[in-house]
């Protein structure tokens, strides 16, 4: 995962960089931490992507709605190459030199996430916000109703000269396709998928000119296979590529990175796979089965040591409070606790 607000000279660049490359099983790519969805911008400085075809002898590009400034900077591209314009300022971009006729020049601005700014409140204190239309980026196909998918041939999907990975998605009784997209697809990045003749992409890809290639059937009921350029969209998305490392980290979060470190323990030091009981044995009152943290926080609580203690305690009453920010006394005792039991449990 690249985070585009972790640059290399912050000073948590190379541990945030290290943490990233961790896995939790050789047969996944899912890391120990994930981006913290968004898709709300601060005003003046929305998330922005434009594509153009140039003219002969054009440099200079329109560009209505951008307001230039250093927390939002605009980045274009010349086909897939990225080249630095020689102006950008409001509503418009010059290039340095004069292009020829019919290439494709986009202009990206990745907008500036609005966050919370109420101290008390460590829920929504300098998160991100989220709006909870989010649907995957779509685009039919001219021959859509002639698509037929042929394994031999293959489909490709380029984006800003980047193969995306085609992805099954069999749409379930009774599911929607967003709902598919979203159990197959979830937040990852750089794949797609067609169903029924139109194209799905991941998030990142809203907006952004794409080439696709695939397969339909004739008139003559014969497999051709076509190009095209396509363009797919949708009003609102989730964006997961910032890590966000001055927002105050929630209790859940920590104990969803809690349970992926011991889910990557298991399989280092056993032969295997963790078997985490996710019964609420302690009667937790706020973790319930419908939370969709449920099985990552109920697999770190039910962890005991070899004499029955359990590894994590609760509050006093029992509760585990998920929604409230970890403050830096628990985040010591829980680490360290965690460092007892691994030892005790792979001697």
């Amino acid at each position: 995962m690249k985070w585009i607000d972790v640059m290399p000279n912050h000073w948590f660049y190379r541990d945030v960089l290290e943490a990233g490359r961790i896995r939790l099983s050789p047969d996944t790519d899912e890391g120990l931490f994930t981006g913290i969805p968004y898709n709300v911008f601060a005003a003046d400085k929305e998330r922005l992507v434009r594509s153009y075809i140039s003219t002969e002898n054009q440099s200079e590009f329109l560009l209505p709605g951008y307001v230039s400034s250093p927390d939002n900077p605009l980045y274009v591209y010349i086909e897939a190459t990225r080249t630095q314009p020689a102006l950008i300022e409001n509503g418009r971009f010059v290039l340095e030199a004069p292009l020829s006729a019919g290439l494709r020049v986009t202009a990206f601005s990745s907008g500036l996430p609005l966050l919370g700014l109420d101290p008390s409140d460590p829920e929504t204190y300098g998160r991100p916000s989220i709006n909870g239309l989010a649907a995957y980026p779509q685009y039919t196909l001219y021959e859509a109703g002639t698509y037929k998918y042929d394994s031999i041939q293959g489909e490709k999907c380029i984006v800003l000269g980047r193969s995306y990975r085609r992805v099954n998605v069999n749409v379930r009784p009774g599911e929607t396709v967003q709902v598919a997209l979203r159990r197959v697809i979830g937040d990852e990045n750089n794949m797609f998928t067609i169903i029924s003749g139109v194209l799905y992409t991941s998030y990142e890809a809203n907006g952004f000119p794409a080439f696709i290639q695939y397969s339909y059937e004739d008139g003559n009921g014969a497999i051709q296979f076509k190009g095209e350029d396509a363009l797919p969209t949708a009003p609102y998305v989730n964006y997961s590529d910032r890590f966000f490392p001055d927002s105050q980290m929630l209790r859940v979060e920590f104990f969803t990175v809690i349970h992926k470190i011991l889910s990557n323990l298991y399989y280092r030091f056993t032969d295997t796979e963790p078997a985490f009981s996710t019964f609420n044995e302690r009667k937790v009152p706020d973790v319930r089965p419908e939370n969709w943290f449920y099985t990552a926080v109920m697999g770190a609580l039910n962890e005991k040591y070899l004499d029955g203690c359990y590894v994590f305690p609760l509050y006093e009453d029992g509760s585990f409070s998920p929604l409230t920010g970890i403050t830096r006394g628990e985040t010591v005792m829980y680490l360290n606790r965690l460092i007892e039991w691994a030892s005790e449990r792979f001697r």
